[in-house]
């Protein structure tokens, strides 16, 4: 009998069959969703990406499928041998190619398929993904490549070999883009693999002893003045007659460079130093900055290194958030994007590590990851637990629950769900 998950639940998205394709397919369980992104504002049901996830599964794992359509707000997915409910891994390719047609992003398909890939792979398997790289409200390229993976790394699963052919973009003109994945196994135990156990309370998150910052942008002239907002220190004071303001001509690119920089260098100043050594001298790197041949294709991400080994990321893509034009003419449109591209992208991050509105009496702790980095975690700590069921590691330290996002909590119910029989 297949369990039954409501999928307007918690979050109410599209992780949530993410998750329990990839529960299903490793655990041979057949689930029933109902309700699929009823949430959502604009379509609902199931995307194309989700569908691209679905179909690979199920050839895979020999499975059958119901109400897989696009708009589909109900899906069936019954792996064979369901009444068994072993874990039986079948042989894999060494190579496999998933393609969009359209900019969907690439790496929530990944998320649906890296688990089972991981739990029945026995050497390295080559995935190759067209679609999008760079697309709002999804992980980037950048992300999964400098944040998620080294972070995997940390927690005891193998790292991920990847490199991107082209970029793909979701806004402005659509461009496909293609990422080349390379899963490394688990390490078996016998002919089983075996994820590590993750007690993700038992990390601490340190101190940010290094910031990386990544940009994408065109090289397009740009003729910036001296009254940008690191210059308002200047507005009241009395300018000379005639004087006009200064100029200097840089590029998109460049400039983006600088305003990421020096935002974040005036957020850094501006809070408490317990989330830095003692010294705070904490160096600003940039990590990659890379030309794109369009003003709507623009994306910058700031990493900060902890003390303990963990990365923390977030980011901001032009057009994924509210921005102001009032009044602006187009000489100076590509400035302001700019400024606010980089305003967003570091506010984000100086939030990640330093929340004034929550209590710093508390005795529990923020999860060493950032809070998208922690959702995508759950389903791992989950098969940790499946795979060690006689592990009885305790935790040391305590996560504080208040920074568990609705994704989080949903990808903890959608895990209780599937896999509360086999972890009692």
């Amino acid at each position: 009998m297949a369990i039954h998950l409501n999928g307007q639940t918690l979050e109410g998205g599209g992780q949530l069959v993410r998750i329990a394709l990839a529960l299903s397919s490793i655990t041979k369980t057949s689930i029933s969703i109902t309700q699929i992104r009823n949430k959502r504002h604009g379509k609902k049901g199931l995307k194309a990406s989700h569908l691209a996830a679905v179909h690979f599964l199920s050839d895979l794992t020999g499975s059958t499928v119901s109400g897989a359509q696009v708009g589909s707000s109900e899906l069936v997915f019954t792996p064979p041998s369901s009444e068994s409910r072993s874990v039986s891994p079948s042989p894999l390719q060494a190579e496999y190619n998933i393609r969009l047609d359209t900019a969907g992003a690439v790496f929530l398909i990944f998320q649906a398929v890296y688990p089972y890939l991981l739990h029945a792979g026995r050497e390295k398997i080559r995935l190759n993904l067209t679609g999008g790289t760079n697309v709002a409200f999804a992980p980037s390229y950048d992300y999964i490549a400098q944040v998620l993976s080294p972070n995997l790394v940390r927690l005891g699963l193998p790292g991920l070999e990847m490199e991107v052919k082209r970029r793909g973009w979701s806004r402005g003109r659509t461009e496909l883009g293609m990422v080349t994945m390379v899963v490394n196994p688990l390490a078996s135990d016998g002919d089983e693999a075996v994820f590590p156990t993750i007690d993700m309370g038992r990390f601490e998150r340190g101190e940010i002893t290094q910031i990386d910052v990544t940009i994408l942008a065109p090289d397009d002239a740009l003729d910036i003045t001296s009254a940008s907002k690191h210059s308002s220190s200047q507005k009241n004071k009395k300018r000379k007659p005639r004087e006009e303001p200064a100029k200097k001509t840089s590029t998109a690119r460049q400039y983006l460079a600088s305003e990421t920089a020096s935002t974040l260098r005036e957020k850094l100043a501006s809070i408490p130093s317990s989330s830095f050594p003692e010294d705070k001298k904490v160096p600003i790197t940039l990590h990659t900055s890379e030309r794109t041949y369009s003003q709507a294709h623009m994306y910058v991400m700031v990493v900060g290194h902890t003390s303990t080994g963990f990365r923390i990321g977030q980011d901001a893509l032009l057009g994924s958030f509210p921005m102001d034009k009032t009044g602006r003419n187009k000489s100076t449109e590509l400035e302001s994007n700019i400024q606010q591209l980089a305003k967003c992208a570091v506010d984000r991050f100086i939030k990640e590590i330093y929340d004034p509105n929550m209590d710093d009496a508390s005795t529990k702790t923020r999860p060493c990851v950032d809070e998208h980095m922690r959702d995508q975690l759950v389903i791992f700590e989950a098969l940790g637990r499946l795979s060690n069921k006689d592990d009885q590691d305790q935790n040391q330290t305590k996560e504080d629950e208040r920074y568990w996002s609705l994704h989080t909590q949903t990808a903890q119910w959608v895990c209780k769900q599937i896999l509360q029989s086999e972890v009692a």
